[in-house]
């Protein structure tokens, strides 16, 4: 009889230590689990979040196709994600050394689909700048600096801040990125 209960207790230890052994493979296998949800959550917002940057920084000219008054410097903004943003917010301005900063209109907060643009459209020259001026940016002689920020969320709570910084360059009439920052 009492090798009979050795073996038993034997047998009753070996179930335990076999238990013990699941429980601890169940719960690392949970924690992995969680981990690898986790992960995946992650990669959802990477690739699924709205992504709205600076398309473009460009002259629009006037109906006479000439650099002049009239013309005007024009922001392009694209949601480059896959999903809307929310709370979507502008801000850009011009900088000319000795001259005060001119500030784009401000739009109202928006939501801004995927793969939907936006404007943000300066007045004509003539409108924030004296004629002699323009003249000097025209000719390269005063430089023409631009700024841009764009504050928005995305579909998962997330909050976001660009920023871009630009130089214009008068033999080409383009706009040139010096600093891109997202965040």
């Amino acid at each position: 009889m009492f090798a009979l209960n050795v073996i038993l207790a034997l047998a009753t230890i070996a179930v335990a230590i076999y238990t013990v052994k699941q429980a601890r493979a169940a719960s690392e296998s949970a924690r992995i689990a969680r981990e690898a949800a986790e992960e995946a959550k992650k990669v959802v917002r990477l690739t699924e979040r709205a992504d709205v940057l600076l398309k473009g920084v460009g002259i629009v000219l006037a109906a006479s196709q000439l650099f002049d008054g009239d013309a005007r410097v024009a922001f392009r903004f694209k949601n480059f994600g896959r999903t809307r943003a929310v709370d979507v917010s502008f801000r850009t301005r011009m900088i000319i050394p000795g001259v005060p900063d001119s500030f784009g209109p401000p739009l109202p907060v928006m939501v801004l689909g995927a793969n939907q643009e936006q404007t943000v459209s300066f007045e004509p020259f003539r409108n924030c700048l004296t004629k002699a001026t323009f003249e000097h940016v025209a000719n390269g002689s005063l430089t023409l600096r631009y700024e841009s920020w764009v504050v928005y969320s995305d579909v998962f709570g997330s909050s976001y801040t660009t920023r871009d910084v630009g130089i214009f360059d008068h033999r080409t009439m383009t706009f040139r990125v010096e600093e891109h920052t997202a965040g």
